[in-house]
Order: C-alpha cells, then sequence, then structure tokens
C-alpha cells in the first residue's frame, strides 16, 4: 500500500513540476515584456494542465494491473487460493504483457491444483504466446500435456472396461476400483461410488 501511494505522489509531483515550469516560464515572459513568449508559455501551460488528467488516468490504470497482480501473489502467499486465482485472472487482462503473462502462468498453475487440466492447458499456452521464451511455462505444458494424456487413457480404459467403449447409461454410477494393502488386485469391499 504504501508502494501506491508513493507511486501517486510522484505521478502528482511530476505532473505539478509540468505546470511549476510552465507558469514560471511565462512569468519570466512577462517581466521581460515578451508578449508573445508569454503566450507560447500560457498556452503551453494550459495544454500540460488538460492533458495531465488524461496521463495520470492512463498510468494509474497500467499500475491498476501490477495492483492487482500483486494482490494475487499476496493471496497465494496467504494460501488464499480462491482470491488469488480471481486476483490471476483479472491481471491476466492488463494491456502490459509481461503482467498478464505472469497472471497466466500462475492463474493456470491454480487451475491444475484443482484438476482443470484443459483450462490450464489453455492458460498456459496463452503465457507462452505472449513470452514464448518462458521455459518454466514450456516445462509446465509439456508436463501437464502427459497428465492430460493418461487421464484420457485411463478413461479410455474405463470404458473398454465398462462395455467395449460404450459409455454408460444415464444414471449409471462410475465405479472405480482403489486396491488396497490387504487386497492388491481391488475388490468389492473397497469400491467407490460417484
Amino acid at each position: 500500500m504504501a508502494l501506491v501511494c508513493i507511486a501517486v505522489l510522484g505521478v502528482w509531483a511530476w505532473g505539478y513540476q509540468v505546470y511549476d515550469i510552465a507558469q514560471r516560464e511565462a512569468g519570466e515572459s512577462y517581466r521581460q515584456g515578451d508578449a508573445v513568449g508569454m503566450r507560447d508559455r500560457l498556452v503551453e501551460y494550459e495544454s500540460s494542465r488538460a492533458a495531465y488528467p488524461l496521463r495520470f488516468a492512463r498510468y494509474l490504470e497500467k499500475f491498476k494491473q501490477r495492483f492487482i497482480y500483486a494482490k494475487g501473489v499476496a493471496y497465494a502467499g496467504l494460501g488464499d487460493s480462491a482470491k488469488a486465482e480471481i486476483a490471476f485472472r483479472d491481471a491476466a487482462t492488463a494491456h502490459e504483457a509481461r503482467i498478464a503473462e505472469w497472471a497466466l502462468y500462475n492463474g493456470a498453475s491454480y487451475l491444475v491444483f484443482r484438476n482443470e487440466l484443459d483450462a490450464a492447458r489453455d492458460a498456459y499456452r496463452k503465457s507462452l504466446i505472449l513470452d514464448p521464451f518462458d521455459v518454466q511455462a514450456k516445462i509446465n505444458l509439456e508436463l501437464l500435456l502427459k497428465k492430460i494424456q493418461e487421464r484420457n487413457a485411463a478413461a479410455d480404459a474405463l470404458k473398454k472396461k465398462n462395455g467395449q467403449g460404450q459409455a454408460p447409461a444415464p444414471g449409471d454410477y462410475w465405479k472405480r476400483e482403489i486396491p488396497s494393502q490387504d487386497n492388491p488386485g481391488g475388490g468389492s469391499s473397497n469400491r467407490i461410488y460417484h
């Protein structure tokens, strides 16, 4: 928060300095009797004064995206994954490519954690579009693609086991056997119904 205050004050001081310089130069031209110079300085002063709110708003918008990303990092550090994911999703729309790439990368990591593999794959790919040289994103995407492939292979094997590739009828339960230490082959005693 202190960083936000310092940045806002810095931008305000810079804008005030632009006004102040133009105003002082106009006053100096007036004292020297230079009406044309004074008029030019006053026009410069008024144009800088009119443009300042727009420049300030643009800067704050850029800073806002960085702040949202930083908020996501803070939530992630505190272990609040839901708020972190929301912040990363919001920061992913940033106009600054670096912030958007970081937000997509971190958001994809949370999607993997929640087992939303297809959405995570898309987020990693978008991240790599913004920064094709991000080695960590490439590694994570490759690992994720292997995990998706394993998931699909397991689903295909389950379909074959349940009826030669036919999907179960509506209302049927998906059944999965979990082997125990006593019965490594699995069995009806440790069957889970989803």
